[in-house]
């Protein structure tokens, strides 16, 4: 007996259409999108301790938020910690050994640290 056509059990599988684009969910642009813009759920934050001048420097690596959105967190973190900082591409430095504080601060907020 010869068999024409798809087998379903052969890993094809249908899980629904994107009500935006009209897609197949697992090639939905629309997802994709939305999966760059929450960074914050999506991306892990390298937090350590640089020293320079002899002096110790807290840096958080791989933030990837819009320019306002990186300052309102870098206002809010100095506040909340009590120390100055500044924002560097990707990056918040923040002065002194605050390692613990931050990843507390940053967990709060929503970042896997």
């Amino acid at each position: 007996m010869i068999e024409i056509g798809a087998k379903f059990d052969d890993g094809w599988q249908f899980d629904g259409v994107c009500k935006k684009c009209k897609e197949n969910i697992s090639h939905c642009q629309c997802k994709k999108e939305q999966e760059v813009l929450s960074a914050k759920e999506h991306n892990k934050i390298s937090v350590q301790i640089e020293k320079r001048k002899n002096k110790k420097v807290t840096v958080a690596k791989e933030f990837f938020l819009e320019p306002k959105e990186a300052k309102d967190l870098m206002k809010s973190l100095k506040k909340s910690l009590g120390v100055g900082g500044t924002i560097k591409e990707n990056s918040i430095e923040l002065q002194g050994d605050v390692v613990q504080k931050l990843k507390q601060a940053l967990a709060s907020y929503g970042f896997k640290v």
